[in-house]
């Protein structure tokens, strides 16, 4: 990617973070422990971020979103993740396909994922940003835009999670009531699934050195 287009992203992620903090959040639903709140913006795609606390380590947590296989088992709408570049330990990128609502086609993109730990807070982050020149594109996808978002997991007593999960795409579509309330299901539909699949012994028993 050009120097101008990686100065845009960080740019563009550092216009949704400042939005994020100085405007309000409405509650967009509330069930099952997850809330899910959003944020206007002036390109008409919200803001959507979902919380809620998880009976499982921030390890597990982790360890599940890194795992391309069980996509999608839990990331809503996800037909494929493909792990393209492990960078190092922390950054890596990945190629996900997304089945699109109604007659639309399906959405792309690349994303790239910055993994920090906070040993005074014992939180972690997964910061996201897209790649959306990796390619020229795939045939009869259309690349999501402007990715930018985040993960922050914070461990808890008694093996407990608590999560913030954040995200802003533009899918290429145009903004509407619709398409909001389809990412708030996105981000609801991701977290209650997340937290089941979670509980497995593949992903429990799991512990990271990054996180000691």
């Amino acid at each position: 990617m050009k120097y101008s287009s990686v100065f845009g992203v960080l740019l563009l992620i550092a216009s949704v973070v400042s939005q994020a903090a100085e405007s309000d959040w409405h509650v967009k639903k509330q069930a099952g422990g997850i809330t899910i709140s959003q944020q206007a913006t002036d390109s008409g795609f919200a803001i959507t971020r979902g919380s809620l606390v998880v009976d499982s380590s921030a390890d597990a947590l982790i360890t599940l979103i890194r795992d391309n296989s069980v996509c999608k088992r839990w990331l809503f709408s996800c037909k494929k993740s493909q792990l393209i570049k492990q960078y190092d330990t922390n950054k890596r990128l990945d190629y996900l396909v997304f089945d699109s609502p109604l007659l639309f086609s399906d959405r792309d993109m690349y994303v790239q994922t910055d993994f920090s730990f906070d040993p005074a807070t014992q939180t972690a982050m997964l910061r996201m940003s897209g790649r959306q020149a990796h390619d020229k594109g795939q045939a009869g996808r259309v690349r999501i835009k402007d990715l930018a978002g985040f993960w922050r997991l914070q461990k808890l007593p008694n093996n407990k999670t608590s999560v913030l999960y954040q995200v802003y795409t533009n899918p290429q579509l145009t903004p509407s009531r619709f398409l909001n309330n389809h990412f708030a299901d996105s981000v609801f539909y991701s977290l209650k699934n997340l937290a089941v699949v979670s509980k497995e012994a593949k992903y429990s028993n799991v512990q990271m050195v990054e996180m000691k």
